[in-house]
């Protein structure tokens, strides 16, 4: 379990670390139907909040691949006014509400419905609410969906919500209620949700009051996918049932206040259950607060209500039991118990087959064998105790004397600094049983003796320490008598051994066995003191003789120039001192303590600064001193600054000359300004503003200031160019360099032309040039808005196109000009002379017509004609040839030279019988008026509209009843054969036709009668047909009842529920779900997109 846990967490956190971060726009605001769908087509990403109750509006709104909607419901209504499905997901929408929400059990206390989608309903879609699409995700936090049918009576259908394959519903919050669904007998329908896919409760989600449109309570979950239950309410009331797996995967759980039948296609692994649950499939895990009625498998949960067909395997050493049913049990880990080593499982005696199945409840005990240790015996000293062995509750002294030791009393065993009594036991003495071997040591306590310490040195003077036989003295006090030397202590006054020496240490152990007196011996010795000046000069002798343990008899303070007397010390370092009291020990040397003398110098900078003040000892160095002034020259001290420190504290002064400076001005181009020049601190007077051509002064680069500056300084005047930049277009020996707003295409050319731009400014810096091609008259507001292209060399214009060229001029401060050429038309095709042909002769007058867009000139041997408007003329019959001769604007000429003969006509069109026709001039002996054509039909009878040649017969090659060129109804549909379920399908296109009939089934089946008893229901003999959905009271279908007619109320006597003839009995439902599993399974293979588990 710990395994699939860290796994489930390990997938999560890689989920979560790789999952794209969704940007959504700022929260928009909607008051239609259509204004919601088209927010929803035209954003990927798409946060939205009703602002007013919306109504159907005209087909389900629809939520597509790859789009990502968060619909705040905002306390308003979608209403589908039972027209159809609400909405469809095949992208992801997150429904929340924040509006007046409320979550929880619908009933007194649960306020009014805001934030709510109802009215679906069940007509091209499998939901009457939401349908989730494969692909799709729906995230539910808040809000309602209410009142959403199901009445279809189709297969895998929901009134409320339907979750499709590779889809996901997540339920965090909200309320799913009032819906209603067909629910037949033994397919996975429901009023509320339908799941294919992943469906997840959790937080407070509730799904309560779902109805059948059949009367009654209808069904509330009807899961065929992965049902995740971390969550909600599924209220009284309603039923659930289960085809695939139930799971939990969270810390809370779904609770169940419904009856729930678990098929035997599903698994049931969490949840909470507190009303009736049938299994017919496997129960793994859950809790179980009401009955259980089992006919398969358990392998585990927590049953607090009455069972049926469930067992209980329980274990002694705090092993926890098990739950099964028709499963063996599983082996337990191993119990532990200190001390012993498992054996196995016992049942009466006899060691368990986990292998088999349980079919009784059965207790089962441990099975030990206990292990041995030794303890060991430390006696310190050199008597030995043999090593006992003992098992894990055994004593571990008994049997044990104990050990004797001269000159100590003997005080038990311990271990590890415990106390072993007679009562210990190994257990108690080790952490765990991994150790084998312990040692208990002997405890002694030594036996202590008196010694009196007399000091003999004229006082009465005595003191006590303890010792052990065998001990040596340790750190004993040493006496101090005044003028004597210490030698030691002596168990004799006169004489005697010697214990301790003059150090207080110990000479030899103590050999005695009882209380003894030792005595102090002393002895008188001189010590000569030596005095050093140590610098200084002594008012005293220079050496004394003094008495051994005693102080110095007198002291004379030394002089030295300069230094204060701090006393007399021991070592040269003057370390350590000597005090009053202090003893002479042997010849020494007193050395003079001296401290030098600090003095202090202040020094006044006089520059606005802190006076310095320097404390230093008599004779150190004095750091040198180069003060500032801002503004000033430093000229010196009023006295001479010392280098060291004099005997004596002293002021010193610094002394000042002030500055003159220069402010310079650099107009850049314009107006001289005269140099300032002025001492430091004085007021300036700023100069007037200087004057540039072309540009307009902005001030100074930096600000004049108003009393001279500690420093020369330079300011730099700051103009803005105001003058716009010129520039030239040139073109085929033309040249424009302003803008114009009218412009006209006269120019013309008919070959490639080379574009010149050039650019200048004032400034003389660069001018950035850009160009634009347009065949459109545009204003300089215009051309603000467009891109234009960088020029950085000529460019060419191609023939047969209409141009303008703008120029965007831009100098260094931002100035834009706009240039332009007039409209210019390169055209390098001819013109073209159509209806006739080069050098043709003709019987009749011809019209021509002439593709020119720039014409100039039309003429016909030299005279112009007029064209129509379709720029066509009629080229009337002449002697003699004509030449036609057109010129276009750019200077294009095309020529056709023909002959219309004068006088001439056709006959009519005579087919050839090939597909084409022929007509010939009527004048006797011309040879050019014969024109043959191919045949046309664009009426499309199936003639020749010239001469009335049928062409082709009528074909219906794709089979649809219909000519496949003239589009004529040529025959009708035939064969096939109707049901009552489906339209007959026809022989020849393979469509369904006609009206079904309700006297051929396609899947009638009979069930026959049941007696009702006082704990479930009864049915009478009758015949249902999967096809049509109806149920029949005869054997040939043609006598029709109600599904409500077929049910027979419980006996008299069941105070459990009311005779209400409820057609959701669990055991009714497992009957009719298998009996009819045929009729299931030809359903899953008709229907090609829904799947079932089997």
């Amino acid at each position: 379990m710990k395994k699939r846990i860290l796994s489930v967490l390990l997938t999560l956190c890689i989920v979560i670390c790789f999952m794209p971060t969704i940007v959504y726009a700022e929260t928009q605001t909607v008051d239609s139907w259509s204004g919601l769908q088209d927010l929803i087509d035209s954003n990927d990403n798409l946060s939205v909040t009703l602002s007013s109750d919306i109504s159907w509006g005209g087909s389900s709104l629809t939520i597509p691949v790859g789009k990502n909607v968060i619909l705040d419901l905002n306390g308003k209504t979608i209403d589908a006014q039972n027209n159809g499905t609400v909405i469809v997901v095949n992208g992801m929408l997150t429904i929340k509400n924040s509006g007046a929400d409320l979550a929880g059990p619908i009933g007194g206390g649960a306020g009014p419905i805001t934030g709510n989608i109802k009215n679906g309903k069940v007509v091209d879609q499998k939901a009457g609410g939401i349908l989730v699409a494969s692909g799709g995700k729906l995230v539910m936090n808040s809000g309602w969906l209410t009142n959403c049918v199901d009445s279809s009576n189709e297969l895998s259908s929901a009134g409320g919500v339907y979750v499709s394959e590779n889809a996901e519903f997540e339920m965090t919050g909200g309320i799913i209620t009032g819906c209603s669904g067909s629910t037949p007998l033994y397919l996975p329908c429901s009023a509320g949700v339908v799941n294919y896919g992943i469906f997840t409760m959790s937080g407070n989600a509730t799904i309560s009051g779902s109805k059948s449109t059949y009367g009654g309570d209808g069904s509330a979950i009807s899961n065929a996918g992965t049902f995740n239950a971390d969550g909600g309410v599924v209220q009284t009331g309603q039923s659930c049932t289960n085809y695939a797996i139930i799971q939990n995967t969270g810390e809370d759980s779904t609770v169940f206040y419904c009856n729930v039948l678990n098929t035997g296609l599903g698994t049931i692994s969490g949840g909470t259950y507190n009303y009736p649950v049938t299994n017919a499939g496997i129960i793994t895990n859950g809790i179980f607060n009401g009955t259980v009625e089992n006919t398969y498998t358990v392998t585990g949960g927590t049953f607090n209500g009455s069972t049926t067909g469930i067992y209980t395997v329980t274990f002694d050493s705090g092993v926890p039991s098990q739950i099964r049913a028709k499963a063996p049990a599983a082996v337990p880990e191993e119990p532990v118990r200190k001390g012993y080593t498992f054996l196995g499982w016992l049942k009466d005696g006899i060691q368990y087959d986990f292998s088999q199945n349980v079919t009784q409840n059965i207790s089962l005990t441990s099975d030990w064998k206990a292990k041995t240790y030794t303890v060991k015996f430390d006696t310190a000293n050199n008597t030995t105790v043999a090593d006992k062995t003992v098992c894990w509750d055994d004593r571990v002294l008994e049997g044990i004397s104990n050990p004797e030791k001269k000159g100590a009393d003997f005080k038990g065993w311990t271990y590890e600094g415990r106390i072993i009594s007679g009562d210990t036991t190994y257990a108690e003495l080790v952490v765990d049983d991994t150790v084998t071997s312990i040692t208990l040591t002997a405890q002694w306590e030594t036996i202590q003796y008196t010694i009196t310490l007399d000091y003999d040195d004229g006082t009465s003077n005595v003191s006590t320490i303890m010792i052990a036989y065998g001990e040596e003295f340790d750190d004993v006090p040493v006496p101090i008598w005044i003028g004597y030397v210490f030698e030691g202590w002596f168990d004799e006054r006169g004489g005697g051994k010697c214990y301790i020496d003059e150090n207080g240490k110990s000479t030899r152990w103590y050999d005695k066995t009882e209380n003894c007196t030792l005595y102090a011996h002393w002895r008188i010795d001189w010590c000569k003191v030596t005095f050093d000046g140590n610098g200084g000069t002594l008012t005293g002798p220079v050496t004394s003789q003094e008495r051994k343990n005693g102080p110095v008899c007198e002291l004379h303070d030394p002089v030295r120039e300069g230094y204060l007397f701090t006393g007399w010390y021991k070592d040269a370092a003057c370390t350590e001192r000597w005090r009053d009291g202090d003893w002479v020990i042997d010849d020494m040397t007193l050395y003079a303590g001296w401290m030098v003398m600090a003095y202090e110098i202040t020094i006044k900078l006089e520059n606005g600064e802190e006076d310095i003040i320097i404390t230093r000892n008599y004779g150190s160095d004095i750091p040198p001193q180069n003060p500032t002034r801002t503004g000033y020259t430093f000229i010196g001290w009023d006295k001479t600054f010392p280098t060291t420190m004099p005997a004596e504290d002293m002021t010193i002064t610094a002394k000042w000359k002030v500055n003159q400076y220069t402010i310079a001005f650099d107009t850049g181009g314009g107006s001289e300004i005269a140099p300032i020049i002025q001492d430091y601190g004085t007021v300036i007077t700023a100069p007037d503003e200087p004057t540039r051509t072309g540009y307009d002064f902005m001030g100074w680069d930096k600000t004049i200031p108003t009393t001279m500056p500690a420093e020369n300084v330079t300011i730099k005047a700051l103009w803005k160019d105001v003058e716009k930049p010129r520039g030239e277009i040139k073109i085929g020996g033309k040249v424009w360099s302003t803008f114009a707003s009218n412009i006209t295409f006269n120019l013309f050319f008919k070959e490639t032309q080379t574009v010149m731009i050039d650019g200048s400014d004032n400034s003389m810096e660069t001018v950035k040039v850009e160009y634009l091609i347009s065949n459109d008259t545009l204003t300089e507001n215009e051309l603000d808005d467009l891109i234009f292209t960088a020029y950085t060399a000529p460019f060419a214009i191609e023939p047969d196109n209409e141009y303008i060229v703008y120029v965007r001029l831009t100098d260094m401060s931002g100035n834009v000009s706009y240039m332009c050429s007039e409209g210019i038309v390169l055209d390098g095709t001819n013109p073209m002379i159509s209806g006739i042909e080069n050098g043709k002769t003709y019987c009749e007058a011809q019209t021509v017509m002439i593709t020119e867009k720039y014409m100039s000139a039309v003429t016909v041997n030299g005279k112009a004609v007029s064209l129509d408007e379709n720029n066509r003329f009629v080229l009337s019959q002449s002697k003699g040839e004509q030449r036609i001769a057109v010129t276009d604007k750019a200077g294009n000429t095309s020529e056709m030279t023909v002959t219309v003969n004068n006088g001439h006509t056709f006959s009519g069109w005579t087919s050839n019988g090939d597909g084409t026709h022929t007509r010939k001039c009527v004048i006797e002996g011309c040879t050019a008026g014969i024109q043959t054509e191919n045949c046309i039909d664009e009426d499309k009878n199936h003639k020749c509209d010239k001469c009335d040649m049928v062409l082709n017969e009528c074909t219906d090659d794709d089979k649809d009843h219909v000519c496949d060129y003239c589009g004529k109804v040529i025959s009708d549909h035939t064969g096939g054969k109707a049901t009552c379920k489906d339209r007959a399908i026809c022989d020849v296109c393979g469509k369904a036709y006609g009206e079904l009939d309700p006297k051929n089934h396609v899947d009638l089946k009979h069930f026959p009668a049941n007696t009702a008893t006082k704990t479930s229901q009864g049915n009478i003999e009758y015949w249902y047909c999967g096809g049509c959905g109806k149920y029949y009271s005869d054997k040939n279908g043609t006598r029709e009842i109600k599904k409500n007619d077929i049910i027979t109320a419980k006996l008299p006597g069941d105070s459990q529920s009311p005779q209400t003839g409820d057609e959701n009995d669990p055991v009714l439902w497992i009957v009719l779900m298998f009996i009819s599993g045929s009729a299931f399974i030809c359903t899953v293979i008709a229907r090609k997109k829904e799947k079932f588990l089997h």
